[in-house]
């Protein structure tokens, strides 16, 4: 999906980056980012976890 992505030149960003650019937009609030952040975690989502925690927690 993302070659093609990149083949449209339509921008693409990960789960982390969609998260950060909620909470920075004002659509989500960094304490719901990291909730789901979590539910994503207990459903055995795999992302690098320390950083996105890291991310997220900066926008506090």
């Amino acid at each position: 999906m993302r070659a093609v992505a990149e083949a449209e030149k339509v921008e693409t960003m990960g789960t982390i980056r969609v998260l950060e650019q909620l909470v920075r937009n004002a659509i989500i609030d960094a304490q719901h980012a990291l909730d789901s952040l979590e539910k994503m975690k207990q459903s055995g989502r795999r992302l690098p976890w320390n950083d996105a925690d890291r991310i997220l927690r900066a926008l506090l």
